[in-house]
């Protein structure tokens, strides 16, 4: 088989590959970080892990809530990072769905950097003094703030994993680990959101902590999950075509049993086979196991007349 010299490779491909292994590497950091709560077993942190809500760990009053305050901060920081750098290298498909799934990424990560700003004052389910005050007097406006932030965050998060996980095939690994986190982070978001109800009407039975730990779980792991598509895809243009390489119209014969031969430009299958077919593109479409869209595979220039024909309807 004949070798030949690897084409250079365009600028604006390793820009965008740049662009999608610099997300996939800031999004896992942000999802270890947005797992920081767990910090409070080595640390025993005196906070009920089944009880008592996580944001409670970054309540002003808590020992180490610096910790948990700043570890949040970058985390949602990394996420904004994340997306701005796909935005900015062109590597977002152009499609409205991966365009509103980074949107979505994005939000979670503004609405976690500014959730971390706003503290819980207090600690209610620690101190007795805390819960009595929140009881008798109306809620601050930090603690409205940070309801509304963290609801956004969670929303966008959500979003973003549902637009995600519905650009991928189905039947793929991709796919079932997409649909496996969604159906937990909702899940999990509605017990949460139930707990906090009950937790308001009757507080001695609730099991709040639990329930939004098992959340945020599902979230970091919804985050990391976007990571590791940005990293597979990073040799992937928009679209999930893989950047065309050279090859001589004899490869055409050694092709993967997943894709299909197809020439550019188009050319009536009963052509004559004395007829001259000209130059053009053969390429081969393989079907695309992260996006559900096609990749184009090896691309040579077609050779004219009895040869090109021959090679053409040998993989039609």
């Amino acid at each position: 088989m004949r070798k030949t010299a690897a084409s250079p490779e365009p600028t604006g491909f390793a820009v965008r590959r740049l662009g999608r292994t610099f997300a996939a590497v800031s999004l896992a950091l942000s999802a270890v970080l947005y797992s920081a709560w767990m910090l409070q077993f080595p640390l025993h942190v005196g906070a009920d892990p089944v009880h008592a809500y996580a944001s409670e760990l970054a309540a002003g009053s808590g020992p180490d809530h610096w910790l948990f305050a700043s570890t949040d901060l970058a985390a949602g920081l990394l996420a904004v990072v994340a997306a701005a750098a796909m935005s900015l290298s062109g590597a977002v498909p152009r499609p409205f769905t991966p365009r509103i799934a980074w949107l979505g990424l994005a939000s979670f990560g503004a609405a976690t950097a500014v959730d971390s700003l706003l503290p819980l004052p207090c600690r209610p389910h620690l101190d007795a003094g805390c819960a009595g005050r929140q009881a008798a007097h109306p809620l601050p406006i930090t603690d409205a703030l940070h309801t509304v932030t963290s609801s956004a965050a969670i929303a966008g998060l959500l979003v973003a994993t549902l637009c995600f996980t519905s650009r991928t095939q189905r039947g793929t690994l991709a796919h079932r680990a997409g649909v496996a986190i969604s159906i937990v982070s909702v899940a999990s978001t509605v017990w949460t959101i139930a707990e906090v109800v009950l937790d308001d009407t009757a507080p001695t039975g609730e099991q709040v902590g639990l329930a939004q730990r098992t959340q945020l779980v599902a979230l970091a792991l919804a985050v990391a999950y976007v990571a590791w598509l940005s990293w597979t895809g990073r040799n992937r243009p928009p679209g999930g075509k893989k950047r065309p390489s050279a090859l001589q119209p004899e490869d055409l014969t050694e092709r993967s049993a997943r894709c299909r031969l197809r020439h550019l430009p188009q050319r009536r299958r009963d052509a004559d086979p004395h007829q001259h077919l000209g130059p053009g593109l053969a390429v081969q479409q393989c079907g695309d196991e992260l996006t559900g869209d096609f990749e184009l595979g090896h691309v040579s220039h077609r050779a004219g007349g009895k040869a090109g024909h021959r090679a053409l309807q040998q993989h039609r």
